[in-house]
């Protein structure tokens, strides 16, 4: 009978962890795409449409069907390549900024803090592996295995970032 409550007990803290990893994925995924978003307004386009996981959000809230993205995000206006390049590296800059200073407040509250409670740092810790998602597909090396992974056959898509990089 104890090893039966310590077995219901462990389940449940398992799922709980991975309702918070779940809902981080999505977090952090709005994160990049309102990272393209931010640096699209901050060129001077206008963002028409924000999408996550088959979810407009931006203009109407309403579900749509999914095309093979996690999020896309559509944005009018005349942008010179650079400034397109800008927008394109505008989601990992999000990315990358939050995924950060999730690892870094990680690293300094688990020194001074004696107690650190594993939820905080299960979610500062999942926050952080956004930042080697943003590796994989900024660096071309780590992109090409992406790439290769999820059958994606437009490169652009796996290494975006780069991409961009290339042309600032």
């Amino acid at each position: 009978m104890r090893r039966a409550r310590q077995a219901i007990r462990l389940l449940g803290q398992a799922l709980t962890y991975l309702g918070i990893a779940i809902a981080l994925f999505i977090v952090g995924i709005l994160i990049h795409e309102a990272g393209h978003g931010a640096m699209a307004v901050a060129m001077g386009a206008r963002v028409t449409r924000l999408e996550v996981l088959g979810v407009t959000l931006w203009p109407t809230l309403h579900v749509s069907p999914m095309d093979g993205y996690w999020g896309r995000i559509w944005w009018r206006g005349r942008l010179s390549p650079t400034q397109r390049a800008w927008v394109a590296i505008g989601g990992n800059l999000a990315t990358m900024s939050v995924s950060f200073c999730a690892l870094l407040l990680c690293a300094v509250l688990g020194k001074r803090v004696r107690r650190f409670h594993i939820r905080v740092r299960t979610v500062l810790l999942v926050l952080g592996l956004f930042f080697l998602d943003t590796l994989t597909h900024t660096l071309p090396t780590f992109g090409l295995p992406m790439y290769l992974l999820f059958g994606r056959r437009d490169p652009e898509t796996v290494s975006e970032a780069y991409l961009a990089a290339t042309t600032l």
